[in-house]
């Protein structure tokens, strides 16, 4: 059974997601429920150094969420994505859309 956990913590100006597991088709909902109520008040951090698995649905809903953070003009950040997200993300050609960072010291927050 995949599973996906997923942690929220308030940090200075923006809020941390700590993601664990499968971003699929059964599961991509709890992520994106949760991504969308962030965003729209306040920038967001998503960690997915502990994924290790992204289908086209859980892609999917990274890039509305994306689209949505423009919109709402509040930044999402992608911290440390594993290698096989790394290469979904790339071989799609979205790499260069998302802010892509190795640390939390790279987020700019106003």
């Amino acid at each position: 059974m995949e599973y996906l956990q997923i942690s929220e913590k308030e940090m200075n100006g923006y809020v941390l997601l700590n993601v664990t597991g499968s971003i699929t088709t059964y599961t991509y909902t709890d992520l994106q429920d949760r991504l969308y109520s962030l965003i729209e008040t306040t920038p967001v951090c998503v960690n997915l150094e502990k994924v290790d698995d992204l289908t086209s649905a859980g892609l999917g809903s990274l890039l509305a969420t994306l689209e949505l953070s423009i919109e709402k003009e509040h930044a999402l950040y992608l911290l440390n994505p594993s290698a096989a997200v790394r290469r979904i993300i790339d071989l799609t050609g979205f790499l260069d859309d998302f802010n892509v960072i190795s640390s939390i010291d790279e987020i700019e927050v106003e």
